[in-house]
């Protein structure tokens, strides 16, 4: 993704249901492509989504 035309960050409540903590998702949006990634409260990735074409 060489020019994302949206960047924008989430905050991500805890459930207890799936076991998921409060943390945080980054995406990078183009036309037609998104990538993200989610962290935790310290900036730590714990998972990452990369824009595939």
């Amino acid at each position: 993704m060489s020019r994302p035309t949206m960047r924008y960050v989430l905050v991500r409540p805890a459930d207890d249901t799936f076991g998921t903590p409060l943390g945080l998702a980054v995406y990078r949006v183009d036309d037609h492509v998104t990538g993200y990634l989610t962290a935790d409260l310290k900036g730590k990735v714990t998972r990452l989504f990369p824009a595939e074409d």
